[in-house]
């Protein structure tokens, strides 16, 4: 928390957040989560805000000024989406003031959930990606194989 409020101190950012984790799994579907979450998931979310090119935030762990929210219209505003956490991110970029994540993590207990709970969540935050976030949801599933591609090619 230290680091967290340490990023905050600084007037250019707007924004501290982490990297979730996925921790105790009780169930395959919990089993996939914990996988996706990290290995695909915490590494394009972690390169994503590296590079700093757009607004990539997960509501697992966020720290915000009181001053910035009121700036980008409040709280209650943002309470009609789903992904309300993208969403205030977004607004909070395009006030040009960055993002950071530390070294810390959000440890997130993922209990018990089938495979088909899994698959539905998958579904389901895809079709919400879609309309948040079209660039990345229609480039995302190319990174992966062409990155690999290159470094294999070298």
């Amino acid at each position: 928390m230290a680091r967290a409020v340490d990023f905050m101190t600084q007037p250019d950012v707007g924004l501290v957040h982490h990297v979730p984790v996925g921790i105790q799994p009780r169930g395959i579907g919990s089993y996939l989560e914990r996988a996706f979450l990290n290995t695909a998931h915490a590494k394009m979310y972690t390169v994503i805000n590296l590079v700093a090119l757009a607004s990539c935030v997960v509501g697992k762990s966020n720290m915000l000024r009181k001053s910035t929210v009121e700036r980008i219209g409040g709280l209650p505003q943002f309470g009609k989406y789903i992904s309300e956490d993208n969403i205030i991110g977004q607004a909070i970029w395009s006030q040009g003031l960055r993002h950071v994540i530390p070294a810390d993590l959000a440890y997130q207990r993922l209990g018990r959930s089938g495979a088909e709970d899994y698959v539905q969540r998958r579904c389901r935050w895809t079709r919400i990606r879609k309309y948040a976030v079209v660039g990345a949801t229609l480039i995302e599933p190319f990174t992966e194989c062409l990155l690999n591609g290159a470094l294999a090619a070298r």
